[in-house]
């Protein structure tokens, strides 16, 4: 596996959680590559790309991201070593890589084709309001605000009440769009996560879920305090290729 990344701790944490997964399941990171955030020309970067690569596991995000898909494409990359990532091909970003982005494989906790009645009843409810399809982002601020909806109900909307409002919400627990949500011990989201494949069908490009964890937490498969016991993924920039 190569490690290909902007350059700043965001992408030092999200692909240090693919890598440490991924070697102790017995694979290898044989290189790490960090172009600068905001990178404009990718060549540079994706020539060091060895060959022998058997996946490019990668972190960008907005205009990075599409740049990087549609120069990787162009520089005969695609089909040849695929592309992994977290969030890569999101919904604001997905038409503008286009058919460069087909084949892809991510992960995120929501895409509009999540099949589950709530997701169904979203996507219904907001294409009617705002005349146009759902994005992650939009998912995630409707889901927030179910959360503290629910928890103002418990506690009959007296907000005066800031320890009997924040046991409320701490305590949440509800079907979202993106499946069941919940909050763990430490105040961070417990949910699905989806892993997806962009295809594409007819003329639509689209993130298809291809499996689904429930009930992740930020922990995956450690203890609290195992997890928190490990080396930052941040300090582990550099380190991981072997």
């Amino acid at each position: 596996m190569v490690l290909m990344g902007a350059d700043f701790v965001a992408a030092y944490e999200h692909m240090g959680g693919i890598a440490r997964t991924f070697t102790e399941a017995g694979g290898q990171v044989i290189q790490e590559v960090y172009p600068p955030l905001g990178s404009v020309d990718f060549a540079p970067f994706l020539a060091q790309i060895r060959r022998d690569a058997d996946v490019v596991a990668t972190f960008f995000a907005g205009a990075d991201a599409i740049r990087f898909v549609k120069q990787y494409e162009e520089y005969g990359l695609k089909g040849k070593i695929p592309i992994i990532g977290k969030g890569l091909t999101q919904g604001d970003v997905l038409p503008k890589m286009g058919e460069s982005a087909v084949g892809i494989v991510s992960a995120i906790h929501w895409v509009p084709a999540v099949d589950t009645p709530e997701n169904r009843r979203f996507m219904e409810a907001y294409a009617a309001k705002y005349k146009r399809p759902a994005v992650d982002m939009a998912e995630q601020g409707y889901v927030g605000a179910q959360a503290i909806a629910r928890a103002l109900e418990a506690v009959k909307g007296n907000v005066e009440d800031q320890a009997g409002f924040l046991a409320a919400l701490k305590a949440v627990e509800f079907n979202g769009p993106r499946g069941k949500v919940r909050f763990d011990a430490f105040q961070n989201v417990v949910h699905t996560v989806h892993i997806l494949k962009v295809e594409q069908r007819g003329r639509a490009i689209e993130n298809l879920p291809i499996v689904s964890f429930p009930s992740t937490t930020q922990f995956w498969k450690w203890s609290p305090e195992a997890f928190m016991a490990l080396t930052p993924y941040a300090e582990l920039r550099g380190k991981w290729a072997k």
